[in-house]
């Protein structure tokens, strides 16, 4: 291509992300404080670039919120962002040689000021929209595999298409290309280059083949011939790549399948051990973890200004990080589930510590920028309960919910959610007395027989986490914090609470069923209670250590095998 096609490279900026900041609301990244957004790009040949920032200004202080383009690292230019509201662009032009190169946008000016009366005049951020890289220009690029491709001709078919067309359905259908598939997407080739086609719009026509199969879109197992049966190679590949890394297999875990290795406890043990140990298993933190905990709801929840007027996306965003660093303390140091609630740290970077109200200091979390891991047990902090984002997601927009909080701890940590409320019955508390206190109203609504049935288990467990407001702050007069499990055991505060859920052996069991949903894709059925139940022993034997448990499961029967489904059957 050469200068009017040159080549355009767009990158949004929350695909990006960053060690700062988090997602605005109306679209983009939003860097609240010092630090940057950086995308990668390829130069295939040197030449002249043009790279641009869409950005605006949330304007604060004395000055416009200020930001530098970077290139490798190295200020080019440095913007006073007048924009407000919507983005516009900021352009360099920039002479690179060929390579891999990075392109950065940094914020660089932060203000923030609290406790300025003039809200508006509070905070100081940069909104980044997105990035893009543009050439080169005057310069012709080459397409190796354009040239690849035209190069081609009708004699040679077979041997075009097993580089290009056999390889990406090896990866794209995670499995070696069969003898009829690969002859049904030679013979489509062939038909298209019979009718005119180039070789270039032909391997088109084949890859586009590859990607719109079911193959690609699906994960297909066929079913059990008799009452069970293992599942084959490639098929425990991709189970098991989905399940821990939440990703297509790599390469090394599709070599394995081609060899039959997977076929044997220890091959599979090897693999499922060498998987646990790679970064991409972190993905278990934003999928698995995030659906055991409802954290997504957190991105919804809308405080009502009137009542929270602190809450913001700044405050929203270090919430949710809070709780992803401590489950990946949970789950990358192997630690005792019950150390989720009895031991586990608190996280807080200067947002989260002022909300808080404590010192943003402690030990620096490495990779997070201005994050520390601290000790507050002190300001009533310590344990996942504690945590403002599973506070915020459980409470209404103007107050706190007892009821809401209780079903969660419940249904999330003990497998025991009450049943649905029966027909026509109402679930406010608007037609009791509004002047009474928020745990004599929840007295008075149970004292309704259709509705005792349910409360009387959710309730009392609420009422204990009631030294929390709605977006998790610690209330200044600490209310009557005592509650009670639905047994008889009784607590007083939240701290006494989490020691309950910790012993209670109903927590393993339960986890164990919330990462099996995960791992099968389906919820365990009748006929899996007895391998079930080996998991759980097994990890009660072992400690109830949490990346354990995913080892477990993934080396297991229920995982490993596929069992027919019965007629009538969920």
């Amino acid at each position: 291509r050469i200068a009017p096609d040159a080549e355009l490279l767009t990158y949004p900026a929350e695909d990006l992300g960053g060690r700062v900041g988090g997602p605005n609301r109306s679209g983009g990244w939003n860097l609240w404080s010092n630090g940057e957004l950086v995308a990668l790009f390829e130069a295939p040949v040197g030449g002249t670039y043009r790279l641009r920032s869409f950005a605006y200004g949330q304007q604060a202080g004395p000055e416009p919120a200020r930001m530098t383009l970077r290139l490798d690292n190295i200020g080019q230019r440095t913007f006073d962002v007048l924009a407000e509201g919507s983005p516009q662009a900021y352009e360099i032009e920039v002479t690179v040689e060929p390579g891999v190169h990075t392109f950065a946008v940094a914020f660089i000016n932060d203000y923030y000021m609290p406790d300025h009366p003039d809200r508006s005049q509070r905070d100081r951020n940069l909104i980044v929209e997105r990035l893009e890289v543009e050439g080169p220009y005057g310069v012709a690029l080459e397409n190796p595999l354009r040239d690849a491709l035209v190069r081609c001709d009708v004699a040679l078919g077979a041997s075009c298409v097993e580089p290009t067309i056999a390889a990406l359905a090896r990866r794209a259908w995670r499995a070696p290309l069969a003898a009829d598939q690969a002859a049904r997407l030679n013979a489509l080739i062939a038909a298209a280059v019979g009718a005119g086609a180039d070789w270039e719009e032909a391997m088109r026509l084949g890859m586009k083949a590859v990607l719109l199969s079911h193959r690609f879109f699906y994960l297909v197992e066929a079913d059990a011939a008799d009452e069970e049966r293992r599942l084959a190679a490639h098929e425990l590949a991709s189970r098991l790549a989905y399940f821990l890394w939440d990703t297509t297999p790599d390469e090394t875990l599709l070599a394995a399948a081609d060899g039959d290795s997977l076929d044997t406890a220890d091959g599979l043990a090897l693999q499922v051990e060498r998987m646990l140990a790679d970064p991409r298993a972190n993905a278990l933190l934003t999928s698995f973890f995030a659906q055991w905990l409802h954290l997504a709801n957190l991105d919804s929840v809308q405080p009502d200004y009137h009542f929270f007027p602190d809450f913001d996306d700044q405050l929203r965003h270090a919430m949710r990080t809070e709780t992803d660093l401590v489950l990946h303390w949970l789950f990358a140091g192997n630690r005792p589930l019950s150390e989720l609630f009895t031991n586990a740290p608190t996280f807080v970077d200067r947002r989260l510590a002022s909300h808080y109200g404590i010192a943003a200091q402690g030990d620096a979390v490495p990779g997070f920028d201005g994050w520390f891991q601290t000790d507050a047990s002190a300001a009533g902090r310590g344990g996942l309960i504690t945590n403002a984002s599973i506070l915020t997601l459980t409470s209404f927009p103007t107050r706190t919910s007892p009821v809401k909080r209780g079903k969660w701890v419940l249904e999330r940590l003990l497998c025991d959610a009450p049943p649905p409320p029966p027909p026509g019955v109402e679930g406010g508390l608007d037609e009791v007395d509004q002047n009474a206190s928020l745990r004599e109203r929840l007295a008075q609504h149970r004292s309704d027989p259709s509705c005792a049935v349910c409360h009387m288990s959710m309730d009392p467990i609420g009422l204990g986490m009631e030294g929390f407001d709605g977006v998790g702050a610690r209330h200044e007069v600490v209310p009557d914090v005592t509650g009670a499990l639905p047994d008889g055991r009784q607590f007083d505060g939240v701290a006494e609470l989490q020691a309950i859920i910790a012993a209670d052996e109903r927590l393993s069991d339960c986890f164990v069923r919330q990462v099996l949903i995960y791992a099968l894709a389906r919820a365990p059925r009748q006929l899996d209670n007895c391998h079930r139940l080996r998991l759980v022993e097994a990890f009660q034997h072992g400690g109830d250590r949490v990346k354990d448990l995913f080892s477990l499961i993934a080396q297991s029967r229920l995982f490993t095998h596929r069992r027919r489904q019965r007629e009538g059957e969920q």
